[in-house]
């Protein structure tokens, strides 16, 4: 059973509807039948199943005693939230892994990030133009401040899907012409869901996997039923499939 780290800085099992997609928040404005789960239920037991079966034919290949992770998302949150030194969440981030591996003691390790973020950027051309610059600085800084963790830190993101979704985010694809290659020579991006997809193809270490791939609801939030959130099984099927690309990729 995967583990998460409470708000009292307690290690828990992570139980079905414990998890938040926003910590500490229960999100009431979702329909009761997909409250938030968040991918990590399905990602560490999927983990921990790989992990299993491939020790199975290797003595020297020991599956984890434990998969654990620490919620530092917040709903709603823009790149520029997360940025060093001084953004709200890079606070709660780094010093949320630093507290995590002390409750958990001696063995413990940081295998990783798990980034779902890119709507709240998707709402302003300027934000947009500018995400592929500032998320590669993002991982750069996070990398170097996790480092005594983690010499390279490996991410799995989560690309943004746009079905649905241009109503609400605007720029969630596309600013101007509407082609996943639309780059200037500054490697300014065209949309969100462009700039992700460069800098997986262009960074060490990110894996990805489309959320276009995963169930969405409808749900009207000022713009007309716009698929906003994707349903549990969204969620599930996610966090499946993140786990999938991390054990090929031979990172675990």
């Amino acid at each position: 059973m995967p583990a998460l780290l409470q708000a009292t800085g307690v290690w828990a099992d992570a139980t079905r509807d414990a998890g938040y997609i926003s910590i500490g928040q229960r999100l009431d404005y979702l329909l009761p039948d997909h409250l938030p789960m968040g991918p990590h239920m399905t990602f560490g037991a999927a983990l921990l199943q790989g992990a299993a079966a491939g020790a199975a034919g290797a003595a020297a290949a020991a599956p984890p005693a434990a998969v654990g992770f620490v919620p530092t998302a917040l709903g709603g949150t823009p790149l520029s939230a997360w940025m060093p030194p001084d953004g709200p969440q890079w606070r709660a981030m780094t010093d949320g892994v630093a507290h995590a591996l002390a409750a958990a003691g001696p063995g413990a390790r940081v295998r990783g990030l798990l980034w779902v973020q890119g709507e709240s950027d998707a709402l302003s051309e300027s934000d947009a133009k500018t995400y592929r610059t500032r998320l590669v600085a993002f991982l750069a800084s996070l990398r170097a401040r996790l480092a005594a963790y983690h010499s390279a830190l490996p991410v799995v993101m989560a690309v943004m899907s746009t079905a649905r979704r241009a109503d609400q985010f605007p720029y969630i694809q596309q600013v101007g012409a509407c082609q996943r290659q639309a780059w200037d020579l500054r490697g300014r991006g065209r949309g969100v869901r462009d700039a992700q997809l460069s800098v997986a193809n262009s960074t060490e270490n990110v894996l990805t996997v489309d959320m276009a791939d995963f169930e969405f609801y409808a749900q009207d939030m000022g713009y007309g039923k716009q698929w906003t959130h994707l349903t549990k099984r969204g969620e599930c099927d996610m966090g499946t499939a993140m786990a999938s690309a991390w054990l090929a990729s031979g990172l675990a």
